[in-house]
């Protein structure tokens, strides 16, 4: 899916007549949405010739209806429905696709995957366009970071790139608001670094798990000890069981990086990583063999039990002590 062709094509005289946003990643159909609310038509006609529903406060019957007006001001009619997926009388709208408006712009935001042997998403497929939004990995939210970044005139350093997937996640929603409010208090294409994320967005560029990790990668036990150290004392802002879920998944990669080297491939290229990532896994196939990643994985899954509250209890600064001491001495 090519988001900024979709765009051109919203956008452009000869755009299709519907349009239909749909998939398992709920942020790039907000996307696509507010270009349609907000970049279409100009705001001194939107009143008259925009209509902006709700799909659980409307039907197919009236949407269609709205859908039939000409344009009062201008060249073109708009209509988006936000939250499509809560409409139910869908075959409403088989009519209309038999012949659509061809003055008016009819756009559906439906926050889930429809199946495509449905009448009504054949019907639009037919006269307009599916846009599909895939569901996205944890592997390619780095390139996702920069992508959003780029389109608010930012740069990203490799370490900010890790801090905001390390703390947000997957949630390119969350990302894409932090990178918004980074946009509105710095330069125009200057890079974000850790240190512009600490202030203006509360996440410790010191103290996090990308930290924690890139300490065992290398060994470091005293920077290590300090980092879960300061976990321990906000354990509501770093929970043990996200620390154990991202440990396991580094030391997971690890395991798999060790046969790169029987493949004869990079070992970015082998685990899918971007570049600048390899650098940790590297050092971490360097620093721990085999048999301590088999021992470091299984002490992972008992700890991440044991923070879910089955077995021996502790709290979370002392989970986290016992955890680094027994990785280092796997």
């Amino acid at each position: 899916m090519d988001v900024q062709k979709i765009i051109e094509s919203l956008k452009s005289e000869s755009r299709k007549p519907v349009y239909l946003f749909h998939g398992e990643e709920p942020y790039f159909i907000d996307l696509l949405a507010s270009v349609v609310e907000d970049e279409i038509l100009d705001e001194s006609v939107q009143g008259f010739d925009q209509t902006v529903v709700y799909g659980h406060e409307t039907n197919v019957a009236s949407i269609v209806s709205a859908a039939k007006r000409y344009p009062m001001m201008g060249q073109l009619n708009v209509v988006l429905v936000k939250e499509a997926q809560h409409l139910r009388d869908w075959d409403n709208l088989l009519p209309y696709l038999k012949q659509p408006q061809s003055q008016t712009l009819l756009a559906f935001a439906y926050k889930k995957k429809a199946a495509k042997n449905l009448k009504w998403v054949k019907g639009i497929d037919k006269v307009g366009t599916l846009v599909t939004t895939p569901r996205v990995y944890d592997n390619q939210i780095p390139t996702h970071i920069g992508q959003i970044a780029k389109t608010k005139g930012l740069k990203m350093s490799d370490k900010s790139t890790m801090l905001l997937s390390e703390h947000l996640g997957n949630n390119l929603s969350q990302i894409a608001n932090a990178l918004d409010k980074l946009s509105k208090v710095m330069e125009a294409q200057e890079t974000v670094e850790p240190l512009h994320i600490e202030t203006h967005i509360g996440i410790s560029k010191d103290y996090n798990n990308f930290e924690l990790t890139n300490a065992l990668a290398n060994r470091d036990a005293a920077r290590a000890f300090k980092i879960v150290n300061y976990f321990g004392k906000n354990p509501n802002q770093h929970p043990v069981l996200l620390t154990t879920a991202m440990l396991y998944a580094y030391f997971s990669k690890v395991w798999k990086a060790h046969y790169a080297r029987n493949a004869s491939k990079p070992i970015a290229s082998f685990l899918g990583l971007p570049p600048f990532l390899a650098k940790d896994y590297e050092m971490g196939v360097r620093k721990y063999s085999q048999p301590q990643l088999f021992k470091i994985i299984s002490i992972l899954r008992e700890m991440d039990l044991r923070a879910k509250g089955v077995g021996a209890q502790a709290s979370p600064s002392d989970l986290f002590k016992e955890l680094i001491h027994r990785i280092l001495n796997a």
